[in-house]
C-alpha cells in the first residue's frame, strides 16, 4: 500500500511524513526504534536479509523517513518521562543493576543524573514567578551571594 506524495510547492499540501510513507517503511522506522541497528530494522520490515545493511543506509538516508523516525522518538520520549518520580524510580533500577553488575562507573552516573533532576525540580519549585514576587522586594538582591555580597 502506498500512499499519495504530493509536491512541496503544492499549497493544499498537508501532508506528514507518515503520508510519505509506505506500509514498509513505517515497519523500518518502527523497528529501528525498538532496536537502532539498520540491518535489523531492515529485515523486520520484510526486506530480503541478503541487501538488508544497503536497503537500510538508502532509507536512513530520506528525510521522511528521518522525520518518522524522530517523531516517533519524541513520542517515546514525551510518554516514558512524563513524572519526574518515574524518571527517578528508573535511575535508582539503573543504578541497582549497574552496583550488582560492578558497573560502578554508571552506578556513579546514575546517582549524579538523579542529583542534577532533584536539584531541577527543587528549583522550580522554590523558585517564585514574576508574578509571585512582592513589589517591596528588590529584584538586584538576586545577585548576592550567601555571604551577603554581590556575586
Amino acid at each position: 500500500m502506498t500512499f499519495e506524495i504530493l509536491k512541496p510547492e503544492d499549497p493544499n499540501n498537508q501532508s506528514t511524513p507518515d503520508t510519505l510513507l509506505n506500509e514498509r517503511q513505517m515497519r523500518f522506522c518502527e523497528a529501528y526504534i525498538r532496536q537502532p541497528v539498520g540491518r535489523y530494522a531492515a529485515m523486520e520490515a520484510g526486506y530480503a536479509p541478503k541487501g538488508a545493511a544497503v536497503q537500510a543506509s538508502r532509507l536512513l538516508e530520506q528525510p521522511a523517513i528521518r522525520a518518522r523516525i524522530d517523531t516517533l522518538r519524541a513520542d517515546i520520549a514525551t510518554r516514558n518521562c512524563d513524572h519526574v518520580d518515574a524518571i527517578l524510580s528508573k535511575l535508582e533500577a539503573i543504578y541497582e543493576g549497574a552496583l550488582s553488575s560492578h558497573q560502578f562507573h554508571a552506578a556513579v552516573r546514575a546517582v549524579e543524573l538523579q542529583v542534577r533532576l532533584s536539584r531541577i525540580m527543587r528549583a522550580e519549585d522554590a523558585a517564585p514567578g514574576p508574578d509571585e514576587i512582592p513589589a517591596n522586594v528588590n529584584p538586584n538582591l538576586s545577585m548576592l551571594t550567601p555571604q551577603g555580597r554581590l556575586g
